[in-house]
């Protein structure tokens, strides 16, 4: 803590029993402590409605319809991690297998993406086009490959970019969405129109996270929809 921000309180703390001081001096702190004891009963006596509410009050208070716990959004195979944030556009990701292992995206040289890349061809290429997302986002201006490579996902991007990706489940499509239960509808489109506003293949995305993002909306609304 800084020493101007710890005088602030110190000095709030000397004002504070200064005024306790003056009403005890005055007999007006019995009053006080009446008020205060009153004010905790009226609290106690709502709290159980509070909590019942909380989850509203708390999503009322974030300003969005989008219930993430975070505000952020996770692609994952068993090499990449991928996170979107809603608010800023940006991308990141932490690498969970190869030489490599732990390191964020961001942090990599463009020799290591180019090495990493290799490695998700060959050895998971789901990844290999979620890696494409991040470059065509993040690294666009350094990455000297194949432009159509950053724009469409790599050679099994384009139109395909969804075939050979493992057969997506609810919280695999609530984690690329952002979203957390109880959800509903609005929630699932808002979300999925947030991120396609900012991950679109004309955004900066390419067409592996769009397909992505799209068969999120579409099972989590086939789900409402059979409830």
């Amino acid at each position: 803590m800084s020493q101007g921000k710890a005088g602030q309180i110190k000095l709030g703390l000397i004002i504070l029993g200064l005024i306790f001081l003056i009403l005890a001096v005055t007999g007006r702190a019995p009053a006080l402590f009446a008020i205060l004891g009153a004010a905790m009963t009226q609290v106690m006596r709502f709290a159980p409605l509070l909590m019942r509410f909380m989850p509203s009050l708390k999503k009322a208070y974030a300003g969005t319809n989008n219930p993430g716990a975070a505000n952020r959004s996770q692609v994952v195979t068993k090499t990449l991690k991928m996170t979107l944030d809603h608010s800023s556009g940006t991308m990141d990701g932490e690498v969970l297998e190869g030489t490599l292992t732990g390191r964020q995206l961001q942090t990599l040289s463009l020799d290591e993406l180019k090495a990493l890349y290799q490695y998700c061809s060959q050895h998971d290429p789901e990844a290999s086009r979620l890696l494409m997302s991040f470059i065509a986002r993040e690294r666009a201006d350094s990455w000297d490959g194949d432009a159509g490579d950053a724009a469409g996902g790599g050679q099994s991007g384009g139109s395909q970019a969804g075939s050979g990706s493992s057969a997506m489940d609810k919280n695999e499509a609530m984690s690329v969405l952002g979203l957390e239960e109880p959800y509903t509808r609005k929630d699932v489109t808002t979300a999925h129109r947030s991120l396609m506003g900012k991950f679109h293949p004309d955004k900066g995305g390419n067409t592996y996270l769009a397909t992505k993002l799209n068969n999120a909306r579409d099972l989590l609304l086939d789900a409402i929809k059979k409830a």
